[in-house]
Parts: structure tokens; C-alpha cells; sequence
């Protein structure tokens, strides 16, 4: 199934995929280069709107001056400054909409996630909240992933190793574009949490 490839290859989505896209991912075995066009094709149209959405939403809060240094950072190709702003933005934001202030990720995008009715829809597509949730859910889980550094780094990217000086890794254009789907899946999530307790009061 293509969702189950995004959600391995911590790619956040929130759109439903078309029938060129869902081919593409499921016989391509390289998924990472098939994603990477999908955010660059069209003089990076992907990539850009949605870095655009993020600096436009009011959700990001004190957050957007780290949030632009970053994009700076991954537009110069430096993009092991880039990663380690963008997991600080993903801590912070997720701290802030699950009123949790315990480090694990794990369990305060659980808590965002239950202060939601799950039939509240983004622009009334409600197989798009199913995307968003289906891969965020697993992107964090996967970001989150306990591996003593004893052990090899991990493939996918990792907090633990990144935010602790452990990841030596060279980081791609693709794992900032991958951050940063997953910032703005946290503030699409904030915006349906906001809108939820509108409508309740």
C-alpha cells in the first residue's frame, strides 16, 4: 500500500495521493528519490508552498524566526543546521499543542491527537485527516525511536541521535523537506485542535 511507504519513509502527508503518485510509490523501490520529485518537480512547487503555509500560519507562533533560520540554512545546502533548528521547532510545537511539557514525542502527539474529534475535516476531505494521521503518527514515532548509541545509527532519522551530538550522518535536501511536512502536519493538526474548541465553547 503507498500510505504504508510514506509512513516508513517518515514522509508526512495530508492530500489525497493521485493514481501517477500512488503508482510511482508502490513500484518504485528507491522511494526516497520518487518523494524527492515529488517535492522538487515544478521549479519545487511542493517544498516551496508548504514552507510558504508554514511561515504564513499564525500557529507557528515564536517559533517562526528559528523556523526561517532553518529554511536560510537548508537553501544555503546547510543542512545539518537546518535539521537540528527543525527538531527543536518539532519539540516546541508539539509541547504547546498537547500542554505536555515531558520530552517524548511519542506520547504528546497522542495527546494532540485525543484532544480531536476524529470527524473534524480539513477542507472537507475527511480522507485527508486519514492521510495526515496515518503518516504523522508514524513519522513520530519513527523520529522518536529509542536506539542506544551503542547500536549503529539508524537509517531514518532520529532525535535521539540528532539532538544528543550523536548522528553523523550527512543529512539531504530530502530529510529537511521531510521536517518540515512534519511541522506544518503539527500545525494542520493545531488548526483542527483550535477549531474543535471553538465550535465546543
Amino acid at each position: 500500500m503507498a500510505i504504508d511507504k510514506l509512513k516508513k519513509n517518515q514522509y508526512v502527508h495530508w492530500m489525497p495521493l493521485t493514481n501517477e503518485q500512488i503508482d510511482n510509490i508502490l513500484i518504485n523501490d528507491e522511494i526516497d528519490k520518487v518523494l524527492y520529485n515529488f517535492e522538487t518537480s515544478n521549479d519545487n512547487a511542493k517544498i516551496n508552498n508548504t514552507i510558504k503555509e508554514c511561515i504564513s500560519c499564525k500557529l507557528l507562533h515564536n517559533h517562526q524566526r528559528i523556523f526561517e533560520q532553518a529554511i536560510s540554512a537548508y537553501h544555503r545546502e546547510d543542512y545539518d543546521i537546518s535539521i537540528v533548528a527543525m527538531f527543536s521547532i518539532i519539540d516546541g510545537l508539539l509541547t504547546r499543542y498537547s500542554g505536555n511539557l515531558a520530552t517524548g514525542m511519542k506520547e504528546r502527539s497522542k495527546q494532540i491527537f485525543e484532544s480531536i474529534n476524529e470527524d473534524v475535516p480539513l477542507n472537507d476531505d475527511e480522507f485527508s485527516v486519514l492521510i495526515l494521521y496515518m503518516t504523522f503518527g508514524a513519522t513520530i514515532e519513527s523520529l522518536s525511536e529509542s536506539i542506544h548509541f551503542s547500536q549503529d545509527e539508524p537509517r531514518n532519522l532520529n532525535r535521539h541521535w540528532v539532538m544528543h551530538g550523536r548522528s553523523t550522518r550527512d543529512f539531504t535536501a530530502l530529510d529537511c523537506m521531510k521536517l518540515v511536512n512534519c511541522i506544518y502536519g503539527i500545525l494542520l493538526i493545531g488548526n483542527m485542535q483550535k477549531e474543535e474548541n471553538a465550535f465546543d465553547n
